[in-house]
């Protein structure tokens, strides 16, 4: 409108009839000469022609724009939909990795073996359960988002599908922190096992080495040939003989 030129009345009405029939499909029937020649009463006739074709289309403006603005909030809950099922696919191979992980129960049976299955648990207490945590968050936060804008538009409410639900996952991580448990139960029983193991290594080694130094004195001792030139000498031997045998036999 703001490009039509006052000084130009034939000009204008031209371009106002060739918009009428292009918009509303008004047909021609007069030209822009014959309407400079029109009565009152018929170009109240003629015009209300141009307002009813106005309102049709408006009426179909508006249906463009509320089409326009389904198709927006329809793309939008696509992609928060996608985004959903990305992230929540994403967490559900986590869970699945830490399932497992959680649910070894195999042992080292060494004390260094126990440690370090205990420092990689509680690594991923630190680490991996807080990224897991967030997971949830992040999900949780889009999909009642998006449940928020279905219901406010009147749309049926979304199904992610069997296993991906905001349900199904904090099932799966109770499950987790039922297994973190067991996890922390198990490796702390097989570390104290070990304590317990090396205590009796300890005494046993001590044991040993006791035993050792005793069997090395008495062989010294057997290996030992004394020369006997008396009755008393030799009595004294025995005795010294039969003292070993009750000590080897305590032993």
């Amino acid at each position: 409108y703001d490009s039509l030129s006052p000084s130009d009345g034939l000009g204008n009405i031209k371009k106002a009839m060739e918009a009428a029939n292009k918009y509303f499909q008004l047909d021609q029937y007069l030209t822009p000469e014959e309407f400079q020649k029109l009565d009152e009463n018929s170009m109240f006739v003629y015009v209300s022609e141009y307002y009813y074709g106005i309102a049709e289309q408006r009426k179909l403006d508006l249906a463009a724009r509320r089409i326009g603005k389904v198709i927006k909030l329809t793309k939008e809950n696509d992609a928060m939909k996608a985004e959903y099922l990305e992230r929540v696919k994403a967490l559900h191979d986590v869970l699945e990795r830490t399932k497992k992980l959680l649910e070894d129960r195999t042992i080292d049976n060494t004390m260094a073996g126990a440690r370090r299955r205990i420092a990689e648990f509680y690594e991923y207490k630190a680490n991996d359960k807080n990224q897991i945590i967030q997971g949830q968050l992040a999900i949780e936060g889009i999909y009642n988002n998006l449940s928020m804008r279905l219901a406010h538009n009147k749309r049926p409410e979304w199904n992610p599908g069997e296993g991906y639900t905001l349900k199904d996952v904090a099932a799966a991580i109770q499950h987790l922190e039922k297994c973190e448990q067991e996890r922390k139960v198990a490796l702390h029983d097989e570390l104290n096992r070990q304590i317990r193991l090396q205590k009796l290594d300890e005494q046993h080694t001590s044991r040993w080495e006791k035993l050792m130094l005793w069997i090395a004195s008495k062989e010294a001792f057997l290996s030992n040939k004394p020369e006997i030139a008396s009755v008393t000498g030799a009595e004294l031997q025995l005795r010294l003989l039969a003292a070993y045998e009750s000590e080897r036999d305590a032993v």
